[in-house]
């Protein structure tokens, strides 16, 4: 054969095997691979495929499965580090029915750009560390009678959430979920349309969530339960939380509860349009509001109940207290309140056993007759708050309350016929001698003055409903 020929066949050749190792090789360009994963993954079209890629990963090489736009069926336990990518929104595992979708039991786990799905827990988290979840939906389905199904179940892990989302029914048994221990950081996550419960971070937990927020969630609790962890909240929105049919305003549709052993800061953020109090705090649970928005809330903005252990309770500064019913901040035998550059306004009228109640602040207990157990004004306007800027009721007649401080406080009115019919009132005990010098504007001081019944206020105790559901 001549050697010409023996060249173009040989070219031939080698160009017939490039083709086909081509046509062969999967293309992954279609996928957001991180570095580690060297533009290299393991395709998952089905079930079969997807658990052939979890067997397969090995704990010495952090395996990388690529899961295809498709609905994948199955209920994985994952118990060695691997990246699990999809596609986007439709790139999607879903449980069996009454199964799991995803378990983690494994350090180094990444999830992204996929959806998981279960009529019991979407993904369960436990006792792992550096798991990273980046533009991922975890959905709970409608569950089984009796039960509940959550979006995220966390114990004892660190877990960082990126651009993603939980989701859920709102007219069935679902839940955001519950974190356990661990350090969570959540960035651009909303949780919305839930039918049971919220998120509860309990067990020293220690939340840190910067943008996103909640919404139309439909609970006999609050949209964010808090027991026992700390909880930081930067640029987040808690919006639109309402109490299920059957339920009572006085108890759910709340926005945020804190309790025992609780430390919780909010800043830049907003709760706002909740059935019932947006904030409540109790006991030793300590809160920092600083650049927020607590508005439009229907029953009470805040609520403080039981904190009664020195300072430190509450402290708001920069902030816009605003379209409460009932009251923008009430507190309920407690005091440790410090309240600086603040607006608290325009608080609506609620029927209160048989009295129209609107204030901006109330204060009902005894616990303020302690020097040591403050409650400190600070450059704070009250105004066309429906009833009153201000009250204090000591309980106790004519004991003197000298826990009270004022300075710069005003209060204001927007227009002759705006709302208000009292500046600052204190009753059932007597205010410090240099208080009323604190107030640099009252144009209902007169009324004040003339004032000789004692104004009802809500003085019962909050239930703070703990209740957990069944999985």
């Amino acid at each position: 054969m001549p050697v010409a020929t023996k060249n173009r066949l040989f070219l031939i050749i080698i160009a017939a095997l490039f083709l086909l190792l081509c046509a062969c090789a999967d293309d992954h360009s279609a996928w957001r691979l991180p570095d580690a994963c060297n533009g290299d993954c393991q395709v998952a079209r089905d079930a079969a495929t997807f658990a052939d890629a979890v067997a397969n990963a090995t704990d010495a090489w952090n395996e990388c499965i690529c899961v295809e736009n498709a609905t994948i069926t199955a209920a994985v336990t994952i118990v060695k580090p691997l990246t699990l990518v999809g596609r986007g929104p439709a790139s999607r595992i879903v449980a069996p029915a009454g199964q799991k979708g995803l378990i983690l039991r494994a350090d180094g786990i990444t999830l992204r750009d996929i959806e998981i799905s279960s009529d019991t827990v979407a993904l369960d988290v436990s006792q792992a560390q550096r798991v990273t979840l980046e533009r991922v939906t975890l959905r709970a389905l409608s569950p089984a009678a009796d039960h509940t199904a959550f979006a995220l179940a966390m114990n004892d892990t660190d877990l960082t959430f990126v651009d993603s989302t939980l989701t859920g029914d709102p007219a069935t048994a679902t839940a955001v979920g519950d974190i356990s221990g661990g350090k969570v950081f959540f960035t651009a996550v909303t949780a919305t349309g839930f039918g049971a419960q919220g998120l509860i971070v309990t067990g020293g937990a220690t939340l840190s969530w910067t943008g996103g927020g909640m919404s139309d969630i439909r609970t006999e609790n609050a949209a964010l339960f808090i027991d026992d962890a700390t909880v930081e909240l930067s640029d987040v929105a808690i919006e639109q939380i309402t109490t299920p049919t059957s339920g009572n305003i006085l108890y759910g549709g709340r926005g945020i509860i804190a309790t025992e052993g609780t430390t919780l800061d909010i800043t830049d953020s907003a709760v706002r349009d909740c059935s019932s109090i947006g904030l409540l705090i109790d006991g030793t649970a300590r809160a920092i509001i600083a650049g927020s928005a607590i508005a439009d809330n229907a029953l009470t903005g805040i609520w403080v109940q039981n904190g009664t252990a020195g300072a430190g309770h509450l402290t708001i500064s920069d902030s816009t207290i605003t379209g409460n019913r009932a009251a923008g901040v009430a507190l309920f035998r407690s005091c440790g309140i410090d309240i600086s550059d603040t607006r608290i306004e325009k608080t609506t009228a609620t029927l209160w056993h048989d009295d129209l109640i609107g204030d901006g602040l109330t204060a009902y207990g005894n616990e303020l007759a302690d020097k040591n157990c403050p409650l400190n004004l600070t450059r704070v306007t009250f105004a066309d708050n429906v009833r009153a800027g201000f009250i204090v009721d000591g309980v106790e007649g004519t004991r003197p309350l000298a826990g009270i401080s004022f300075s710069a406080v005003k209060v204001e009115r927007s227009a002759a016929d705006a709302p208000g019919k009292y500046g600052v009132i204190i009753q059932n005990g007597t205010a410090p001698a240099d208080l009323m010098a604190g107030v640099t504007a009252n144009p209902f001081s007169d009324a004040d003055a003339a004032l000789d019944t004692p104004l009802p206020l809500m003085t019962e105790e909050q239930i703070v409903n703990g209740t957990t559901y069944q999985r």
